[in-house]
């Protein structure tokens, strides 16, 4: 019973420092958090035939999005045409950008990048 209370304690205090280093460090960190909060990343994503998430671990960018992309997904105005050149991320306004990574003015419209970021698939 103790070593069981223990172990809650410990995972609890583990995601307290997750919590914090998120709010602290942002973007990065959110990004690793992502490998140990698990599910949390595939939580937040509109069903979607392509199995598309948040999920970093084991996923790749998506830098080709499928034509019916935006009947699943809130697309911003600028979506299309792609290539772009980026991959597909989510802005903070919950719209999706095909201008992620290192392209300028990916998501500016939209108050910056959202709380997860890149979309991914597997």
């Amino acid at each position: 019973m103790l070593k069981e209370r223990r172990s809650r304690v410990v995972a609890a205090a583990l995601v307290a420092v997750a919590i914090l280093a998120v709010l602290y460090f942002g973007r990065e960190v959110r990004l690793m958090a992502a490998h140990v909060l698990g599910p949390a990343c595939a939580a937040d994503v509109p069903p979607n035939p392509w199995g598309y998430d948040f999920c970093a671990q084991n996923g790749m960018e998506i830098y080709e999005p499928p034509p019916g992309f935006c009947s699943y997904f809130r697309c911003d105005q600028y979506f299309w045409p792609v290539p772009k050149n980026g991959f597909v991320e989510q802005c903070e306004d919950q719209t999706y950008s095909s201008s992620g990574g290192y392209l300028p003015g990916g998501c500016s419209r939209h108050g910056g990048v959202g709380r997860w970021g890149t979309l991914y698939q597997h």
